[in-house]
This record gives structure tokens, C-alpha cells and sequence, in this order.
């Protein structure tokens, strides 16, 4: 027997299986790589459009948003399927966008579903779940359900705080968001509490001059107002007033409302005159604010 033709057989063989493995590894790797780069390329999808619907929403075009977060919905579900946090991030989108188109029936179970979600992917506890709870309390707030309201915004807030801890500007906002939803339901020694809350909060993180600071004085001048407190609410109203001025100017959209609330104090003291001025710079600038929107 020839033993040369026996050695050249064997390593023809182990030529042939190394072939052959290499051939089943790249046949392998091709379905590999193009679920992968399908996955990719679906996931950009869906950002291209959540991107999109936001930043037509920013824009004030919240029909063609509507439609884009629509989109983006469907590609999310299609891909990551129905439970996975972009689909939460989708339809939280998407409840936005009809809520401030008030379709409040449309808008309310995709919030519920986002916040299913989210209390599935991330902990009950954790800041995207009270994303979502301040967003269904506004949505409650919007509709004049201030009762409805209060559950969502006062669980956002406990969240904020063991999260953040009680310092924090998102613990500030938490403590506005409730304090407002009280003071609409007439619960005014309550709302004053959180307001103070959140003053002392923002004065720490931002100093006393930053418009933050103007937006709760005249948070607080309003309790006052109601409270009959009118000479407390109209030095909270200036002062408001004085920081907006100093951080952007007298034309400051913000400083409209507070002139109309210092005219309603002033009113309240029969001052007629003076309530008269302030109401007349207040729709001063709300012109100048109309006629720069038109040429925008």
C-alpha cells in the first residue's frame, strides 16, 4: 500500500473540513450581520423620527408632530415590541402632542400604557416614572380636574425627593407643580407651604436674581391676593417684576401677566388710576409680542 497516497488523503481531508468550516462560519455570520445592521438601521429610524416630532412640536406645528410621533409608535412596536421603553417613550409622545390638542380621551390611555411601562423597565421609584406621573397630573390639571390631579403630582414629588433628594430644582418644580394643583382646588395655606419650599430651593440654586425666582413670587403674590392680602401680594408682584426686567427687559412676555396681577391688586384697593396703568403696559406688551410673532 502506498502510505505517501494515505498521508496526501488525510491532508486533502483536513483541507476540505477546514473549507468547509470556514465556508458554514461565513454563511453563519451573513444572517448575523444583517439582522444586526436591519436592527440598527430600524433603531435609527425611530429616533429620526421621535427627533422629529419633537422638534416639530417645539415648533408649534403639532399636526405634522402628531403624525411623525404616530410613525415612531408603530416603528418602536414593530421593532423593540410593545413593552420596551422606547414604545413607553413613543406613546408618552404621542399622549403629549393630543393633549395639547386637548383630544383628552385619546391622550389619556397612552399615558397609562407609557407608565405601565416604565414602572416595568425602570424602578417605581424612578425619575422617568415621575416623568410620566407630572405629565398625567398636568393632563388632569389642563382638563380642571385639580382632584385628579393631586395623586399623580404629589407621588411625581415624593419620587423627586428620595431620588434627588430636597434640594434639588427638580424637587423645585415638584413642589410648584402640587402647590399650583392646590391652589386651584382653594387650598391656599397648603400651596403657600410649597411655594415657600420652592423659593428657598431655587434661591440656593440659582441666586435671587434669575427669572425662576420672579416665577415664584408671583406664584405667591396670587395666594395673597386671594387670601385678601393685597399690599403683600402687589410687593411680591414687584419684586417679581423687578427680576425679569433686570434679567431681559421690560418686554419680557412674563412681566404681561404679572402687570395684569398687579392691576388686579391695585383694583382690589380701589386705585383705579394705577390699575389702569399697569393693565395698559401689560397690553403694550403683548402687542409688541403679537407683531413679532407675525414677522417671525
Amino acid at each position: 500500500m502506498n502510505m505517501s497516497y494515505l498521508k496526501n488523503s488525510r491532508g486533502a481531508k483536513k483541507i476540505f473540513s477546514l473549507k468547509f468550516y470556514v465556508a458554514l462560519l461565513v454563511c453563519l455570520s451573513v444572517p448575523a450581520l444583517f439582522l444586526l445592521s436591519y436592527a440598527y438601521g430600524e433603531d435609527a429610524s425611530w429616533q429620526s423620527l421621535y427627533d422629529k416630532s419633537v422638534s416639530l412640536s417645539k415648533a408649534n406645528k403639532v399636526a405634522d408632530a402628531t403624525i411623525a410621533a404616530k410613525e415612531a409608535l408603530e416603528v418602536s412596536i414593530k421593532t423593540f415590541g410593545e413593552n420596551d421603553y422606547k414604545t413607553g417613550k413613543s406613546l408618552n409622545n404621542l399622549a403629549e402632542l393630543y393633549r395639547k390638542q386637548e383630544k383628552f380621551d385619546k391622550a389619556e390611555p397612552l399615558y397609562r400604557h407609557a407608565l405601565a411601562i416604565y414602572e416595568k423597565t425602570f424602578t417605581s421609584d424612578s425619575p422617568q416614572v415621575a416623568s410620566i406621573l407630572t405629565n398625567i397630573a398636568l393632563f388632569y390639571y389642563y382638563q380642571t380636574d385639580f382632584f385628579s390631579a393631586e395623586h399623580p403630582a404629589k407621588r411625581a414629588l415624593e419620587i423627586m425627593v428620595r431620588y434627588y433628594g430636597a434640594g434639588h430644582p427638580n424637587v423645585a418644580k415638584a413642589l410648584t407643580n402640587l402647590a399650583e394643583i392646590y391652589r386651584m382646588e382653594q387650598k391656599e395655606d397648603e400651596a403657600a407651604k410649597l411655594h415657600k419650599r420652592a423659593l428657598e430651593v431655587k434661591l440656593k440654586t440659582y441666586g435671587p436674581l434669575h427669572p425662576t425666582i420672579a416665577e415664584s413670587l408671583n406664584n405667591m403674590g396670587i395666594i395673597n391676593f386671594y387670601q385678601g392680602q393685597h399690599d403683600t401680594a402687589i410687593l411680591l408682584y414687584e419684586k417679581a417684576l423687578d427680576i425679569n426686567e433686570k434679567a431681559s427687559g421690560m418686554d419680557n412676555p412674563s412681566n404681561a401677566a404679572i402687570l395684569v396681577n398687579l392691576s388686579n391688586a391695585y383694583l382690589a384697593k380701589n386705585e383705579v388710576e394705577k390699575a389702569a396703568e399697569y393693565r395698559k403696559k401689560a397690553r403694550e406688551i403683548r402687542s409688541k409680542q403679537l407683531a413679532a410673532e407675525k414677522t417671525s
